[in-house]
């Protein structure tokens, strides 16, 4: 038999470098460089952009607009603190940022995602709390289960209804990839208006108003993904109803937030509303879920720093990651530290933290 010549050898060797490298690729996912910002899309329970899969992490930045409501703050330093490992900005973008002596008023939010795109830093724009605490809060109360039934659609607040201001916030920035979803309302729940829960009326509620308020945006805006925003086992989403208003047809991304359980990677493990039940539920109903909220006060550990406290959420990225979640986003960013009232919960300039940005 004759032999390769030496060159053909090579030749050989290279082709069989190849179909090896065709078999072991698919054996580790590729991830899109966070410097790509075309739109984001989900397949079943994972995400896509430009062909590839995509998962995130990164800070909320409630006051990202630095509409005057929030208090003072430049967007660009704080970006640049953060870092480069930043890839996704979950924004308080309620109605209120977009709003000046009731006109609306789009300056703030226009100068935000700009800057936030200079960056290449992508965001997921939250349209109303469901608290009335924050400082750019739409309304003076708590959301009730009326409103959830039919006063998002009747009631003026700021310029327009909460229904309206969704269809124009998202009319107004559905060509830009620079947001990567909306997200309806923050930790939404439908409670009666003396703070009982009446779950199965609730639940009805939530379900309904995802599917209108979900899509109307989806009529509107074929770019981007949606999320509800309810987290597992508030009043409308106990257990497996959960499940059932994320079966919404128009909602993309379920949402859970980990809180209270520090030294447990995936948060709060109990078999009712815990993480990994939550993404089973969430996956059975064909969808992707992120963890918007991830805070740990760092004053109250065993070892009350910053850097111990980094480890700690080491290992929950590692974790909630392995487990088949999209996206983690740490609770919060903050310029500042002050230690009077304490707000040990954020991270800051020169925090361990932010070195885990872009790690997972």
């Amino acid at each position: 038999m004759n032999r390769p010549r030496p060159h053909a050898r090579l030749g050989l060797a290279a082709v069989g470098l190849c179909i090896l490298m065709m078999v072991a690729i698919p054996l580790a996912r590729s991830y899109l460089p966070r410097t790509t910002v075309g739109f984001v899309s989900r397949s079943l329970t994972e995400l896509r952009s430009d062909g590839r899969d995509f998962r995130f992490d990164g800070l909320n930045i409630p006051d990202a607009t630095g509409a005057p409501c929030w208090y003072p703050s430049d967007l660009s330093k704080n970006l640049d603190a953060i870092g480069p490992g930043q890839e996704v900005a979950r924004v308080f973008s309620f109605q209120r940022t977009a709003t000046t002596n009731g006109v609306r008023d789009w300056s703030y939010v226009d100068a935000a995602l700009a800057t936030f795109a200079a960056h290449n830093v992508r965001t997921i724009m939250v349209l109303t709390d469901q608290v009335h605490g924050q400082p750019c809060s739409d309304v003076p109360i708590d959301r009730t289960l009326a409103w959830y039934q039919t006063g998002y659609k009747t009631t003026v607040e700021g310029a327009t209804s909460y229904r309206d201001w969704v269809a124009q916030v998202v009319a107004r920035y559905r060509d830009d990839p620079t947001v990567m979803a909306w997200q309806l309302v923050n930790e939404g729940e439908a409670r009666n208006a003396d703070g009982t829960c009446s779950e199965a009326t609730a639940t009805a509620a939530l379900r309904s108003f995802a599917d209108d308020v979900g899509g109307l945006v989806k009529s509107i805006d074929p770019n981007h993904l949606v999320s509800l925003g309810t987290t597992s086992g508030q009043c409308g989403s106990n257990e497996a109803d959960y499940q059932n208003i994320y079966a919404s047809p128009s909602i993309d991304l379920c949402d859970y937030h980990d809180y209270h359980f520090q030294h447990s990677p995936m948060g709060n493990t109990d078999p009712y509303n815990g993480l990994q039940v939550s993404l089973n539920r969430c996956h059975a109903d064909g969808k992707a879920l992120m963890v918007g909220e991830m805070g740990m006060q760092f004053t109250t550990l065993t070892t009350p720093t910053t850097a111990y406290r980094a480890t700690l959420f080491d290992a929950k990225l590692a974790a909630q990651f392995s487990a088949g979640s999209v996206g983690e986003l740490l609770w919060a960013w903050s310029n500042t530290y002050s230690a009077v009232p304490p707000r040990d919960m954020e991270i800051t300039p020169g925090d361990e933290t932010l070195a885990l940005l872009g790690k997972y």
